[in-house]
C-alpha cells in the first residue's frame, strides 16, 4: 500500500482507531505516551534540542534536507 493509500484510508477511521494507529507509530519512532525511551542515554539537554528540531521540522517540513546530504556535507567539512 502506498503512502497516499495510507493517508487517504486514515481519513475513514474513528478516533478510537486513530489513537491506537498513533500510538504504533510512536512505539516505532521511539516515543511512548510522548517521552522518548531512550534507556536513559539522552541526556534532558539532548532531549530539549530534539524536541526542539522536531517541531521546527514539523512547522517547516521543506526545509529539511535528506540524511545523505547532510553527512556529505558533515564529511566535507572535517575533511577541510
Amino acid at each position: 500500500m502506498s503512502k497516499n493509500e495510507i493517508l487517504h484510508e486514515l481519513e475513514k477511521l474513528n478516533p478510537d482507531e486513530r489513537d491506537e494507529i498513533r500510538a504504533r507509530l510512536n512505539e516505532l519512532d521511539g516515543l511512548i505516551d510522548g517521552e522518548w525511551t531512550d534507556d536513559g542515554i539522552t541526556t534532558e539537554a539532548e532531549k530539549e534540542i530534539l524536541k526542539a528540531e522536531l517541531e521546527d521540522y514539523r512547522r517547516n517540513p521543506k526545509d529539511v534536507i535528506p540524511f545523505e546530504e547532510a553527512m556529505a556535507d558533515i564529511r566535507k567539512s572535517i575533511q577541510k
